[in-house]
C-alpha cells in the first residue's frame, strides 16, 4: 500500500514509495468505480503509470483537466501534481517505481523515460493493450516476489518502448521522438529549468548554435525553444504555490529568478495576475502579508 509522508510546509498530501518492500517497482490493481482516497490532489516521489483498461475517468495534472476514455495510459514523473476525481467502471493497473530504477541521465532506459512520460496521457488501441497485458502480468509476478532489477528494466523498457510506438501510431503528437536534438533538449530542461532560463546556455550545453536549436523546436513542436521554457516554468510556479506555504519570493528564489519583482512580472505576464493573487483565489490557507506582490 502506498502511504502517506508528511512534508514540510504542504498543503495536500504527498505519496512515498513503501518504506521496506520488495525492490524499487510496485504493481497495483483497482475495479470499480470513485476512490475518494483519490480525491485530493497530490504527488509522488515516483514515476507512476496508471493504465485504465476498461471504463473512464476524469484526470488532472498539471492544471489541466482530462476526460480519459479507455484503453490509456496516464504518466506522471516523481513530484508532479495531479488528481483522480472521478472513476466509472474502471478497471486500471498502477506501476510505479522509484528513479533509481533509470539509473542516470546518460542511461538508454531514462532517456527513453524522460520521453515518454513527457506525455501525460497516451491513448491505445486494442491491439496495443492485448500487446503490453503480458508484459505487466511479469511485472506483477516481480512485484510479488523476489525481485530482480535487470528483469524490471528489461520489462519497464519494453513497456515504454510498446506506449512510444502508440504515440507514434495515433498521430497524437509531433514525431519528434527520434530527434535527437529535441530528446537532448527535453533532457536538459529536466535537469537545469530551475536554474537555467536562456535558451543560449541549452545551446552551449548540447553544442549547438541558438540559431539550429530555435529552428529544430519550433519545427518539431511549433514552439520555440523559448515559449517551452516559460511554459514549464509557469507551471513550476504554479505548482509550488499551489502545493507550498512559501512567500512569493521564496518560490522565486527556488525557480532561479534574481528578484521576486521579475518574477512577478514574469508571472503575471503568462497568467493575467501575480503570484499572490494566484494563491489568494485559490484559498490555499493563510499567506504573510509579507509576500511582494
Amino acid at each position: 500500500m502506498i502511504t502517506e509522508t508528511s512534508v514540510q510546509k504542504t498543503k495536500h498530501p504527498s505519496f512515498s514509495f513503501p518504506a521496506g518492500t520488495n525492490g524499487s517497482l510496485q504493481y497495483a490493481e483497482i475495479i470499480g468505480n470513485y476512490n475518494p482516497d483519490l480525491q485530493a490532489p497530490h504527488t509522488h516521489d515516483y514515476f507512476h503509470m496508471t493504465f485504465l483498461l476498461e471504463g473512464s475517468m476524469k484526470h488532472m495534472v498539471d492544471f489541466q483537466d482530462v476526460n480519459v476514455i479507455a484503453p490509456a495510459v496516464m504518466l506522471m514523473t516523481n513530484e508532479q501534481l495531479h488528481q483522480h476525481t472521478a472513476f466509472h467502471d474502471c478497471h486500471i493497473i498502477v506501476v510505479y517505481f522509484l528513479p533509481d530504477l533509470l539509473l542516470n541521465e546518460k542511461d538508454d532506459l531514462y532517456e527513453k523515460a524522460i520521453n515518454v512520460f513527457s506525455n501525460p496521457i497516451i491513448s491505445f488501441d486494442p491491439s496495443t493493450i492485448k500487446k503490453i497485458l503480458p508484459y505487466l502480468s511479469l511485472l506483477k509476478y516481480q512485484s510479488d516476489n523476489e525481485q530482480d532489477t535487470r528483469i524490471n528494466r528489461l520489462l519497464l523498457q519494453i513497456i515504454l518502448q510498446v506506449c512510444d510506438d502508440a504515440i507514434e501510431k495515433s498521430g497524437q503528437l509531433y514525431n519528434y521522438r527520434k530527434n535527437k536534438i529535441y530528446q537532448d533538449f527535453n533532457m536538459a530542461l529536466q535537469k537545469h529549468i530551475k536554474v537555467y532560463h536562456q535558451v543560449a546556455f541549452y545551446a552551449d550545453l548540447m553544442n549547438v548554435t541558438a540559431e539550429n536549436l530555435n529552428m529544430v523546436i519550433k519545427q518539431q513542436t511549433g514552439k520555440t525553444p523559448k515559449q517551452i521554457i516559460d511554459q514549464r516554468l509557469v507551471t513550476h510556479a504554479k505548482g509550488m504555490l499551489y502545493w507550498y506555504d512559501q512567500t512569493v519570493r521564496e518560490v522565486a528564489w527556488a525557480l532561479g529568478f534574481e528578484t521576486d519583482a521579475y518574477f512577478n512580472r514574469f508571472f503575471k505576464k503568462h497568467t493575467g495576475m501575480t503570484p499572490k493573487e494566484y494563491q489568494r483565489q485559490n484559498n490555499f490557507g493563510k499567506y504573510s502579508q509579507t509576500q511582494s506582490e
